[in-house]
């Protein structure tokens, strides 16, 4: 498979307490291969089949990073992001198998010797 991409990024600079970027993309692949569920059951699983096609995929991801608490070198900061894909093969079928719209979020304490960080993401 061959890709054509482009990309666009945004992202914060500088020094500020709050730093975000957010990423734009789309791809269009001569040849994708990708595996097409056939419908069929062998021993209790799914058959699948590779498939080859043209196809363009496309989405978005966002993040979202700011400090909650500071004290001394001790930071309590905060992390919210998302992203999303959707992909389609040129004759307008949906590609199987994408991830959904995917949310998160982070709580990250960072000290002089130590740091945690706690992450979820539906």
């Amino acid at each position: 498979e061959t890709s054509t991409a482009l990309d666009l990024a945004l992202r914060s600079t500088g020094e500020a307490p709050v730093r975000w970027t957010v990423n734009a993309f789309v791809n269009d692949f001569a040849d994708f291969v990708y595996l097409r569920p056939t419908g069929a059951v062998a021993d209790d699983f799914d058959v699948y089949e590779f498939r080859q096609d043209d196809a363009r995929l496309w989405g978005l991801e966002a993040e979202v990073e700011f400090p909650l608490w500071t004290r001394g070198d001790a930071v309590l900061g905060a992390r919210l992001a998302g992203d999303y894909v959707r992909g389609e093969l040129t004759d307008g079928d949906d590609l199987p198998q994408l991830p959904p719209l995917r949310l998160g979020g982070a709580l990250a304490w960072t000290g002089p010797r130590l740091g945690l960080e706690a992450t979820v993401w539906r």
